[in-house]
């Protein structure tokens, strides 16, 4: 479900091939991976037991490359975290730990819970029937959007709104493209 810029699997699941020295040819994994783990696994990979810089929210996927497809990805922070407030109908939010996904609409306030170990399409919503589950993952995912845009900009998308100076408009509430049915 979903495609370009959004935070559903369609729009964020894409494949990751990789070859270098230690990769097993033929491999496979399904541990998933995001984009701010390149760095520690580089680090990892050139300069192996090189302390992180502090902020640094990936983790290095070294062990599942040497390792046949087999290891763990240890992070500092228990999620993944993808944001999208430019050029889609809703700006969204998607916070996965473990097998769960919570997607957020910040302008409509609607939110989606999938299971995706039974799930991968999308297409059950568990948030009406896990709302206490949903409370505590929205507060995760509100303090991690928080915490990396300020107050200011946080502010303006609890609003459901857009900021002007960021070369937005700034609308209020509607359907959209976007909007899963």
């Amino acid at each position: 479900k979903g495609g370009k810029a959004l935070c559903d699997e369609g729009g964020i699941r894409v494949p990751l091939i990789v070859q270098g020295p230690g990769v097993r040819a033929g491999s496979h994994c399904n541990t998933p991976v995001i984009s701010y783990d390149i760095y520690p696994t580089l680090l990892d990979l050139v300069a192996p037991r090189v302390a992180m810089p502090p902020g640094i929210e990936g983790g290095s996927w070294r062990s599942l490359l040497h390792g046949g497809g087999v290891g763990a990805v240890v992070r500092p922070i228990d999620r993944l975290v993808w944001h999208h407030d430019v050029e889609i109908d809703h700006p969204q939010t998607a916070l996965r730990q473990g097998d769960l996904k919570l997607v957020h609409y910040w302008d409509t306030k609607q939110d989606f819970l999938y299971d995706l170990s039974r799930d991968l399409g999308e297409r059950n919503n568990l948030a009406a029937q896990r709302p206490a589950q949903v409370a505590e993952m929205l507060a995760v995912l509100k303090a991690h959007v928080r915490a990396g845009l300020g107050e200011a900009k946080f502010a303006l998308l609890e609003a459901g709104k857009f900021d002007a100076a960021d070369g937005r408009r700034e609308r209020g509430k509607g359907k959209g493209k976007g909007a899963p049915r």
